[in-house]
């Protein structure tokens, strides 16, 4: 008998802009994709429905040609979010990398750290395709909205918690075909929970 050591159920493994499929699942995120302008498109057609409110082929891309790769990107990305600010209207933008924003080392923390200072509501996240994988950036970029975003208001607002209050944390968005009605499935039941006692 051979032995089993099993798998994830469903696993989908992807390159990690693969990250791609958190940033779309948040109503009213967009995804700003530093990288080569197929690269969208290729995680839209893996997830297939992970489009979001600007995912996939229509997230804004910075597109790298070569000349990017020559002289950097920094002056296009910087571009590319302004003109995001003025097309869409978006709760919170997450700056990507690709492969090739990688591999030039583009220094997407400092253009983003500009648009912070203004008060825009904006995250860096360095996802280049060989450095890990989607399940690996999924993490990262849960945890850069934290350590970027959310700790910006931790000095407005003090720490407090209620009784009956949980934080739900569901599988990885469009990992599984039925993610958002598992996670409005686990809604129910906390609420459900909270109005017996």
């Amino acid at each position: 008998m051979a032995n089993y050591t099993g798998s994830i159920e469903q696993e989908r493994y992807t390159c990690a802009l693969g990250a791609l499929q958190t940033v779309v699942a948040i109503p009213k995120a967009v995804p700003i994709l530093h990288s080569g302008p197929g690269c969208g498109e290729m995680i839209s057609g893996f997830f297939e429905r992970s489009k979001g409110y600007a995912g996939g082929s229509t997230s804004p891309c910075t597109a790298f040609t070569e000349k990017e790769v020559v002289f950097g990107g920094i002056k296009h990305l910087r571009e590319n979010i302004e003109n995001t600010y003025k097309v869409l209207d978006t709760d919170l933008q997450v700056v990507m990398t690709g492969c090739t924003g990688g591999i030039v080392g583009d220094d997407i923390q400092s253009v983003v750290d500009e648009f912070a200072a203004q008060g825009k509501p904006i995250v860096a996240v360095d996802t280049p395709g060989f450095k890990s994988n989607n399940y690996v950036s999924h993490s990262s970029v849960v945890n850069a909205i934290i350590d970027q975003y959310v700790t910006r208001f931790e000095d407005e607002n003090e720490p407090r918690s209620e009784k009956n209050t949980v934080n739900l944390i569901a599988s990885i968005p469009f990992q599984d075909p039925f993610w958002k009605g598992n996670l409005a499935e686990y809604r129910t039941f906390s609420l459900d929970l909270t109005a017996r006692e």
